[in-house]
This record gives C-alpha cells, sequence and structure tokens, in this order.
C-alpha cells in the first residue's frame, strides 16, 4: 500500500511540475504597449525591449509613437547603453540588416530630439518611419549601432520585437 501511495504522490508531483512549468514557459514573452498622455492633444505611444549586442551588453530599445494635435509624428526607435560602457557615434545612421540580403539605414536624429543639449553617448534616437513596415515579421534582424572608436556594435533584434514595434507605429 505505501509503494503505490508514494508512486501516486510521485505522479501527482509530476503532473504538477509539468503543468506549471508549461505555465511559466507558456507565458508571452512581448513588451507592453504603453500609452502616455504628454498634454493636452498630445499622446505616445510605446513599447520598451530589452536587447543585447553580440559582447552580451545590455540595451534598452524604446519604439515610439507621438501624436500631438491630430498630427502623427515619425516612428522613432531610441537606444539606451549603460553610461560610460559605450559611446554612439552621432550623427550616422543606424545600420538594420535583414537576412534577405537588404539593408536599411536609420537617420540618427539624435539633435533633434535633444534639443537643449548634446546626446549622451550611450543614447542614439532613430528615424524608423520608412523602415519599420519594411522589416519581416517572422525573422531576427540586427542594428549595427557605429561608435566613436571606430567600431560597430551589432545587436539582434527578434521578429517578437519588430511586430511590437509595428503595432506601435500604425498607432493613431
Amino acid at each position: 500500500m505505501t509503494l503505490l501511495f508514494r508512486k501516486l504522490v510521485l505522479g501527482v508531483t509530476l503532473m504538477a511540475l509539468v503543468l506549471g512549468l508549461n505555465g511559466i514557459v507558456a507565458q508571452a514573452a512581448n513588451a507592453e504597449i504603453t500609452k502616455i498622455e504628454e498634454g493636452e492633444n498630445q499622446v505616445v505611444y510605446q513599447s520598451r525591449q530589452k536587447l543585447f549586442d553580440r559582447q552580451n551588453k545590455a540595451w534598452q530599445a524604446i519604439g515610439f509613437q507621438r501624436i500631438k494635435a491630430e498630427e502623427k509624428q515619425h516612428f522613432t526607435i531610441r537606444l539606451s547603453g549603460f553610461p560610460g560602457r559605450t559611446k554612439i557615434a552621432h550623427p550616422q545612421p543606424l545600420t538594420v540588416k535583414v537576412p534577405t540580403g537588404k539593408t536599411f539605414y536609420a537617420e540618427d536624429i539624435s539633435a533633434k530630439a535633444f534639443v537643449d543639449q548634446a546626446p549622451t553617448g550611450n543614447i542614439g534616437q532613430y528615424d524608423f518611419e520608412e523602415i519599420i513596415s519594411e522589416l519581416p515579421n517572422a525573422l531576427e534582424v540586427v542594428f549595427s549601432v557605429p561608435t566613436t572608436d571606430g567600431k560597430t556594435l551589432e545587436m539582434p533584434v527578434s521578429p517578437l520585437s519588430i511586430q511590437e514595434w509595428k503595432k506601435v507605429a500604425q498607432k493613431q
């Protein structure tokens, strides 16, 4: 009787473990699209993603769409690394490489975004209005960030991030 009881307890425990892990693994990894009311007749939709470059340094990528008095502005992506680790070369464009062989260039608009002061070396802001619709929904793309030391950091971007940014870009 105790052997049967042990097997039953073991079976129930394993089943609970498998179902519990399945619930954890099955959760979506997408970030949430946030709506921010910046003022009267001005709204910003954004999605924040955590990216890692090939040196395993963490970056925050924020895709956002600002709508001001019914006027939609360009969809923009801001990349932020930890201060002191990397210095982005401004105003060089961000290169976006697609596995199909296509390459896109996003204009560095950091100087326009940070009007009161020059952008810090760890932050870059790029105009993605023309690029976002061209990126694939099911393939990883690679961002190439030029740095002040003449090197280029490569940052893989998942299809889930691209899909989320496309949703933000379509907000009106």
